[in-house]
C-alpha cells in the first residue's frame, strides 16, 4: 500500500510540475490578452467620460463674453490696413458669397491686431475669463469690458463639439463684420450703433428659435473655461492632429457666407482659434499593468508550486522511509531481527527488571549462536515472544504468505487435496500475528505444495 501510495504522490508531483510550468510559459500571453481586454473596456469607458462632457449630445455653445465695447472700421475684410482676416481671407470666394445688396461694410479692426497672431487662441480666452472672474466657479463670461484686442468684436460664443470616439474640437464664434443693405429710400447706416446691431445679432443667436445655436446654449462657462479632462487610467485626452478631424460647422474663413440678418443690415459671423482633443493610450501605465500582471502571477506560481511540491515532497520522503525501512526489515533473518528487538536498551524506558533479564539473556545467546542452528535461532524467537511480546514476523510477510496459498491457485487443474490444505493454511493466516515457528511452519508447508506440483 505504501508503495502505490508513493508511487501515485511521484506521479503527482510530476504532473503539478509540468503544469506550472506550462503555465509559467503561457504568462506572457494571458498578460497581454489581460491588458488588451482592458484597454478596450477602459477605452469604451473614456468614450463615455468625454460624452458625458457635454450637456447636450453633440454641442454645447457658451456666451463666453457679450456687450463688450466693439472696434470695428469701415472697409471690408479685403482691405491690407488693420485688418486681421487678410492672410486668411479666400478671396476667391468673395465675389461670388457676399450678398449682392450691400452698401457699406465694417470690419473688426482691434487696436492691438497682433492678438490674433500670436494670442488669440482659445485657452488664451479661458485664462482670460478666469482671471477676469477671479475665481474657479465661473458661471458667466464678460460683459462690458473695453480690452484690447479679442474682446473688440463686441460678443463671442465659446463651442465645443463632440465628433464621438472621444475626439473633441473647441473653437470660437465671433463676428467679424457687419454690412448694410440697400433700402428703397437708400440704407439704414447711421441709424443704428455697431454695437447696438452686435447686441441684437447676440440676442438672434443665443435666443431666437431660428438660432441653430439656441438649443445648444449652455449658460455655465466654467465647463468650457477648463480644458476637457477625464479619470481614466489608460486613457487621457490630448492635443489632438487636426488631419484626425472634420471642419468645424462654422467656417473658420471670413469669406461672408454665414450670418444673421434682417431688412436693414447683416453680422457675419466665423469660427476662431480651433482647438482639438483626442483620446490617447498612456503607454506607460500599460507596461507597467503588465509588468505587474506578470510579476504577480509569477509569484503566485512559486508560492502555490514551490508549496504544493514542498508539501507532496514532505509527504513522498516520509513514506519512502517507511518503504525502505520496510523493504530493509523484510530482508532481515530471524536470527537479525532477534537481535535488534531484544537488545536490552530497548527495554530500559519503561524499565521492568524480568524483562531486562530475559532480553539479555537472549540478546547474548543470539550474538553466539551459530546462524545454521535453526532450531536454537526458533527457540530464541518463540522466547523473545512470549517472554518480551515481541512480534518477529511483520503483517506484510503474513499477506505475502496468504497470498501464495489461496485456494484459487489450484483449481486449474483442480486438486482437491491442494484446495482442501491452502484453505486450511489460508484460514491460519487470516490471524494479524504468527509466532516464528507456526510461519515457518507454514512457510515449509506451501513451498511444499508447490513442489509437489
Amino acid at each position: 500500500m505504501k508503495k502505490n501510495f508513493l508511487l501515485l504522490i511521484t506521479i503527482a508531483m510530476m504532473v503539478i510540475f509540468i503544469i506550472f510550468v506550462n503555465r509559467y510559459k503561457q504568462i506572457p500571453n494571458e498578460a497581454k490578452a489581460y491588458i488588451e481586454n482592458k484597454k478596450e473596456q477602459l477605452h469604451a469607458d473614456a468614450v463615455r467620460q468625454v460624452d458625458s462632457l457635454f450637456v447636450h449630445k453633440h454641442t454645447d455653445v457658451f456666451p463666453i463674453y457679450y456687450e463688450c465695447k466693439s472696434r470695428f472700421v469701415k472697409g471690408n475684410a479685403e482691405a491690407q490696413t488693420g485688418s486681421m482676416f487678410r492672410d486668411v481671407i479666400n478671396k476667391s470666394l468673395l465675389p461670388s458669397q457676399m450678398p449682392s445688396d450691400i452698401t457699406s461694410t465694417y470690419r473688426v479692426a482691434p487696436e492691438n491686431p497682433m492678438f490674433f497672431d500670436n494670442r488669440g487662441n482659445v485657452e488664451y480666452v479661458k485664462t482670460e475669463i478666469r482671471m477676469q472672474n477671479h475665481s474657479e466657479d465661473i458661471e458667466h463670461g464678460i460683459i462690458g469690458k473695453n480690452w484690447k484686442g479679442l474682446w473688440q468684436t463686441g460678443w463671442a460664443l465659446g463651442v465645443r463639439e463632440n465628433f464621438g470616439f472621444g475626439r473633441i474640437a473647441e473653437y470660437i464664434i465671433i463676428p467679424y463684420a457687419i454690412s448694410f443693405r440697400k433700402q428703397s429710400f437708400g440704407s439704414m447706416e447711421g441709424y443704428f450703433s455697431i454695437d447696438e446691431i452686435l447686441d441684437d445679432a447676440y440676442k438672434y443667436y443665443t435666443e431666437n428659435d431660428k438660432s441653430v445655436f439656441k438649443r445648444n446654449i449652455v449658460s455655465n462657462v466654467k465647463y468650457f473655461c477648463w480644458g476637457p479632462y477625464i479619470d481614466n487610467r489608460y486613457y487621457q485626452i490630448v492635443d489632438a492632429n487636426e488631419s484626425n478631424y472634420a471642419t468645424m460647422t462654422i467656417s473658420s474663413f471670413a469669406d461672408y457666407r454665414t450670418y444673421m440678418f434682417n431688412d436693414s443690415y447683416y453680422v457675419f459671423i466665423k469660427g476662431y482659434g480651433k482647438k482639438l482633443y483626442e483620446l490617447e493610450l498612456a503607454d506607460g501605465r500599460v507596461k507597467h499593468d503588465m509588468e505587474q500582471y506578470i510579476s504577480e502571477k509569477k509569484r503566485n506560481i512559486f508560492k502555490y508550486g514551490l508549496s504544493s511540491l514542498g508539501i507532496l515532497f514532505v509527504i513522498w520522503s516520509i513514506l519512502l522511509i517507511l518503504v525502505t525501512r520496510e523493504k530493509k526489515e523484510s530482508r532481515q533473518t530471524i536470527l537479525q531481527r532477534i537481535i535488534i528487538q531484544t537488545n536490552p536498551k530497548r527495554f530500559m524506558k519503561n524499565y521492568v527488571e524480568s524483562k531486562i533479564e530475559s532480553a539479555n539473556d537472549i540478546y547474548s545467546k543470539a550474538l553466539s549462536i551459530d546462524i545454521t542452528d535453526e532450531a536454537g535461532i526458533i527457540e530464541l524467537a518463540s522466547r523473545a515472544e512470549s517472554e518480551l511480546g515481541l512480534v518477529l514476523v511483520s503483517k506484510k510477510e503474513i499477506k505475502s504468505l496468504r497470498k501464495r496459498c489461496n485456494p484459487t491457485h489450484f483449481m486449474k487443474p483442480y486438486d482437491a487435496k491442494k484446495v482442501a490444505k491452502a484453505n486450511a493454511l489460508y484460514a491460519k493466516l487470516k490471524q494479524k500475528e504468527l509466532s516464528c515457528a507456526v510461519f515457518r511452519q507454514i512457510t515449509e508447508e506451501i513451498e511444499q505444495l508447490y513442489k509437489n506440483e
